[in-house]
């Protein structure tokens, strides 16, 4: 069954003076979900968050929130709730007076307005804090009061545009749990604008991933990550990025620019023959291969794997996990271990994966990703095979 609608964007277009930001954008946001906008710099997910909160008009195209076509409605009229990226606290003012401020302009009155910050304050811990004013309190602190000042007003929708983004890498860690479980608390519809993969996979429900303003794939972080829409996608995905090389299919294998050859099964091959296309890309994810010292022969299992050589240049330690940098012919491969691997510089080594995590990606246009075939049954009377690539 389907999960209801709560925002709607119907051939939504945006342009600032002669520049197009959103060319045309279907979008739906479902009722109570934390949705991530996700994308880089430019790509117009603030101005959609905009959009949504009634601070921009769309040039033409519809929004509906709650059913209701808001176009033309001023953001008063739309029941939303802000968090920014610098806070937009009154220095001048206590925590109290901050998250009471709106409330006073609605004229709600004194005892609900106590009650309410009283009740927000305990469930993000500022109880102590209300008498304080701004410059007296952290980063974190101040992005607690700016998320109080939020929540106090009870809306239907709750916008936050980068509010993690002032903080430090360990405030930024607790406070991706705290949103989290804040939304348990406050079930309302989220969108959230981030241009951070991590922020992303960890508070979405479902993300949309933008560029351009265009919506490039929509889907819960596993879908992304897993099963990205194009090339784009999956290269923005994923850190270290997902190793992807341009290759030609041939009769029984895929071909590289430098002369080395992987042979692929046969219900890889005729998934890649389906699509039409003779270049196209191949892209590995970094975690999904596993480094092996010297040329070694493997025997394929099933389901179906592949085996890479080439020569071993140099790791990164970055602590939970060590990148190693492995040269196949002109391209380089990134292979993610959790552990460390004494390997010289220069040695031969094989690198193996399952036919699982290969993608193959149209090497023009939208660079869509090709739907695979892979065969997990081993044929009878058919033996097994070994699956090569080798650089020159």
């Amino acid at each position: 069954m389907q999960e209801p609608c709560d925002i709607r964007f119907s051939a939504v277009r945006k342009t600032f003076g002669a520049q197009t930001v959103i060319p045309s954008l279907d979008l739906e946001v479902r009722s109570g979900e934390r949705l991530v906008l996700l994308g880089p710099s430019g790509c117009g997910k603030s101005t959609i968050m905009r959009l949504i909160a009634g601070l921009e008009q769309p040039v033409s195209g519809t929004i509906a929130m709650g059913g209701q076509i808001v176009n033309g409605l001023d953001a008063s009229e739309r029941n939303v709730s802000m968090v920014f990226q610098n806070y937009a606290l009154y220095p001048h003012m206590t925590v109290f007076d901050n998250m009471a401020f709106s409330l006073k302009l609605r004229k709600v009155a004194k005892a609900e307005i106590t009650r309410r910050i009283q009740e927000a304050a305990e469930k993000l811990e500022l109880g102590s804090l209300l008498q304080r004013k701004p410059r007296e309190l952290s980063g974190g602190q101040r992005q607690r009061v700016a998320l109080g000042r939020a929540i106090v007003q009870q809306s239907s929708y709750f916008l936050l545009d980068e509010p993690l983004s002032n903080l430090d890498a360990q405030l930024r860690t607790n406070a991706r749990n705290d949103l989290v479980e804040l939304h348990k608390s406050y079930p309302r519809t989220m969108v959230y604008v981030t241009h951070d993969q991590v922020e992303a996979m960890t508070i979405g429900q479902r993300i949309a991933v933008l560029r351009q303003g265009e919506l490039q794939q929509i889907g819960s972080p596993e879908d992304i990550y897993m099963r990205p829409a194009n090339r784009f996608v999956a290269a923005f995905m994923g850190n270290p990025p997902m190793n992807i090389v341009p290759v030609t299919v041939g009769d029984q294998q895929v071909m590289f620019a430098d002369g080395g050859e992987l042979a692929l099964p046969e219900s890889v091959l005729s998934s890649l023959k389906r699509c039409g296309e003779q270049h196209v890309l191949l892209g590995i994810r970094p975690e999904a291969l596993e480094l092996w010292e010297g040329d070694r022969t493997v025997v394929k299992p099933f389901p179906p794997s592949i085996a890479i050589r080439g020569e071993f240049i140099r790791s990164e330690y970055l602590g939970a996990v060590v990148i190693h940098h492995i040269a196949v012919g002109q391209h380089r491969l990134l292979v993610s271990s959790a552990a460390p691997v004494q390997f010289k510089p220069h040695s031969n080594v094989t690198l193996t994966a399952s036919c699982e995590h290969l993608h193959f990606f149209e090497a023009a246009g939208a660079e869509q990703r090709i739907p695979l075939t892979v065969q997990h049954l081993k044929p009878k009377n058919q033996p097994e095979q070994v699956l090569v690539m080798s650089g020159r």
